[in-house]
């Protein structure tokens, strides 16, 4: 098991790789982003937004050469979406109808099998976590969010609400300060009759 320190120093690598990409993967035509690095993620603007908002709101747990990094890291994004605006914002929207589509899918199949193999919400959560960091990044000038994201994600979280048990977080105990349940219900609980 690794420690508190080398799960947040392995996000803050990937964080920082993903940004190191941005600038090409702009320009492309992809939604997700071939990474050729063992055991590193696709690269996503949502999977850079996610990582920056947790990463964060943890920043006090970083020692000072890792708060050091983060800080560069933000300042590069931050600076590669100024520069960006456009292309970021369509990108962005890009991989939102991609995520709710995927999100869904993955609810959809938690209803169907329900206990059954398929879709373990744990495993495909973070595509709601990942919808929630884009959306918070759109609603934030000079950005625009579409308002049909919102309309079908609260579509999509009402059908989840109605068969929600709260409970403790379900991602390792590390995660946990920056994801609180008032905003990260879905983080906190299980659907009814699934097993995670």
């Amino acid at each position: 098991m690794h420690s508190e320190r080398e799960l947040l120093e392995r996000d803050l690598y990937t964080l920082e790789t993903m940004i190191s990409h941005l600038p090409e993967y702009l320009t492309s035509d992809d939604t997700y982003w071939e990474i050729y690095e063992a055991h590193m993620p696709k690269l996503t603007i949502g999977g850079c937004l996610m990582r920056q908002h947790r990463l964060g709101q943890l920043h006090h747990r970083l020692p000072p050469v890792l708060q050091e990094r983060l800080q560069a890291a933000t300042q590069k994004l931050g600076d590669l979406m100024s520069s960006n605006v456009v292309r970021f914002e369509q990108k962005t929207h890009q991989e939102l109808h991609a995520r709710l589509s995927e999100w869904m899918k993955c609810l959809g199949s938690l209803s169907r099998q329900a206990e059954d193999e398929g879709c373990f919400y744990a495993d495909k959560v973070d595509a709601r976590v990942v919808i929630t960091a884009m959306i918070d990044q759109m609603q934030q000038t000079p950005f625009r969010l579409e308002q049909q994201v919102l309309n079908e994600l609260k579509i999509l979280d009402s059908n989840l609400q109605q068969r929600w048990n709260s409970g403790d977080f379900m991602w390792l105990s590390v995660w946990e300060e920056a994801y609180p349940a008032k905003k990260y219900w879905y983080l906190h609980g299980k659907p009814q009759g699934v097993i995670q």
